[in-house]
């Protein structure tokens, strides 16, 4: 006999799966794929080229609004750039996400693309062969 503790546990998870299904990859990154960005951070600041391009094609392709972009833009270095790029990216969809490892490929980005995309889903250190 199913105790009442196992009954809610696999309403939940069925509830869940239905998120996902319904929402696609525009349900919010999970757990995992916050850790791929958490665990490269300190790498991937010194990689990625924030160029206006870069951040224009970013926003075109709806990863985030004009919000965070002129938030993104207002930042004073580079590194400051690319911090405030991955924190919004941390905060959104499992959809941005992807768009962020697209535009990274598109942007002759590719090492630092096939980091995060490789890493989707697994969680270990940075990754980043030459950080």
């Amino acid at each position: 006999m199913m105790s009442v503790f196992n009954k809610i546990c696999l309403k939940l998870v069925a509830e869940l799966n239905e998120v996902k299904i319904r929402h696609g990859d525009n349900r919010p990154l999970d757990d995992e794929l916050r850790r791929v960005i958490d665990d490269n951070r300190h790498g991937l600041v010194k990689v990625i080229d924030p160029k206006p391009g870069f951040i224009n094609r970013l926003y075109a392709n709806g990863c985030f609004n004009e919000e965070h972009k002129e938030h993104i833009e207002c930042g004073e270095k580079v590194s400051d750039k690319v911090d405030r790029l991955l924190d919004i990216v941390r905060r959104r969809s499992v959809a941005d996400f992807n768009k962020l490892v697209e535009a990274l490929y598109s942007d002759d980005q590719p090492v630092v693309a096939k980091v995060l995309a490789e890493r989707e889903g697994k969680t270990t250190r940075s990754t980043l062969p030459f950080v």
